[in-house]
């Protein structure tokens, strides 16, 4: 886009921001889906710069390998970042000749391809898979309400303005000086020749679609997922990095100017590094491990199943508790693909098997629906030791006789 230099301080920008930094600690398809929409704007950029040259054409089908990819990663979510490509091509007036560009095509052809080699095995060989995909990740997400996801403008407000504010820390001072000086050009060209022009600066229109239409999108959609707005940081970090370089070029080479922020980088890099280890060792309660930890105090039966009741706690499977039960009490429980069943219904398919006794976990608020579940299907229960989250229960196959609760 510029050079090298700037390439290689993009990166750093992008690596050393508050929002990709915690996001890679996350286990979520944001992080690839963010590199590969970086990936598909630059080959859109290298094809767009090209024009119609046979030169475009390897870009292009770069663009459907990388879009194809982003869409196998989030879905229908990765569409959201197309709007900006085709305003900018609108921008550069090459709209009718990209339609006319076979490789752009044979581009969309390849998106088409790497989509189909889930989309289509997944909706053939489940019944209801095409209703179900259509209502969670596109109308669920933009305009619906039964999945929670609807924060209207004011809960847009609390969830992507932070994030779009903190998520690009520090850098996003730095991109926002770049922005700045590129609308103070522009406000000047306007005053001078009476119309708008922005042909000045074409990166800049770029950066800014990248990073504008897809943030209305998500702002007016009915989705709320702080890490959405992790591919917009890229643009950010681009135009930090070209802000950054100018900054550095204006300086002399022996001023201490050129060297404070450098050392402020450092300084930055060092104590994001120590956030990291610092976080590591502090206790939450979604800590799994501590969770398991809980459990094995209490003596429970690491060979019997663990009934998880609204408590989303597969990871214990990781420290010996192999036979987990995922099950619900919610009257309108998430609309999985695949039913949680409820707890009844749970219950009564345990009443048969060959164990003798069972584990029950489940949120502290809802110990008494539990207790009265378990009593409804005869179990035996012995309360276990408390927690700040969740409560547990060791239960036992239910006798002929009426049984009790202990505690």
């Amino acid at each position: 886009m510029w050079n090298r230099k700037t390439g290689l301080a993009a990166t750093l920008a992008y690596a050393t921001m508050l929002g990709p930094y915690i996001a890679g600690s996350v286990l979520t398809p944001d992080t690839p889906l963010a590199a590969f929409l970086a990936a598909t704007y630059y080959g859109f950029w290298r094809a767009s710069e090209r024009g119609g040259t046979s030169n475009s054409g390897k870009w292009w089908l770069f663009v459907g390998l990388a879009m194809g990819l982003a869409f196998l990663t989030k879905g229908p979510a990765a569409l959201v970042f197309c709007p900006p490509m085709l305003a900018y091509l609108a921008f550069r007036a090459q709209v009718g000749s990209t339609l006319r560009s076979p490789a752009m095509w044979g581009g969309v052809g390849i998106a088409l391809a790497l989509a189909a080699a889930w989309y289509v095995p997944i909706s053939v060989s489940l019944p209801g898979a095409v209703d179900y995909l259509f209502d969670n990740q596109v109308s669920g997400r933009l305009v619906a309400t039964h999945y929670n996801r609807n924060p209207g403008l004011e809960g847009a407000a609390k969830i992507y303005l932070p994030a779009l504010l903190l998520g690009p820390f520090p850098w996003f001072f730095v991109g926002t000086r770049y922005f700045t000086k590129w609308g103070a050009q522009t406000l000047a060209t306007l005053r001078e020749q009476k119309r708008l022009t922005l042909a000045a600066s074409p990166t800049a229109v770029f950066l800014a679609c990248w990073f504008v239409l897809p943030a209305m999108v998500l702002i007016a959609a009915s989705s709320h997922l702080p890490l959405y707005v992790l591919p917009l940081f890229a643009p950010m970090a681009l135009a930090s990095a070209r802000a950054f370089e100018r900054n550095s070029d204006s300086k002399t080479s022996g001023s201490s100017k050129r060297h404070g922020p450098l050392l402020a980088f450092a300084l930055w890099s060092l104590f994001i590094v120590g956030l990291r280890g610092g976080v590591g060792g502090y206790p939450t309660r979604r800590d799994t491990r501590a969770t398991a930890r809980w459990l094995a105090d209490q003596n429970f039966p690491s060979f019997g199943p663990v009934l998880l009741v609204d408590a989303p706690l597969e990871g214990l499977s990781l420290y010996g508790y192999h036979d987990l039960i995922s099950t619900t009490i919610k009257s309108e429980p998430y609309p999985l693909f695949v039913p949680l069943p409820r707890i009844d219904e749970a219950l009564f398919g345990m009443r048969g098997k060959a164990h003798l006794a069972f584990a029950v976990v489940g949120a502290r608020h809802k110990r008494n629906p539990i207790l009265q579940a378990m009593q409804r299907h005869g179990f035996r229960c012995e309360l276990g030791s408390p927690h700040e989250k969740w409560m547990s229960l060791v239960c036992e196959r239910p006798e002929p006789a009426n049984v009790a609760f202990e505690s």
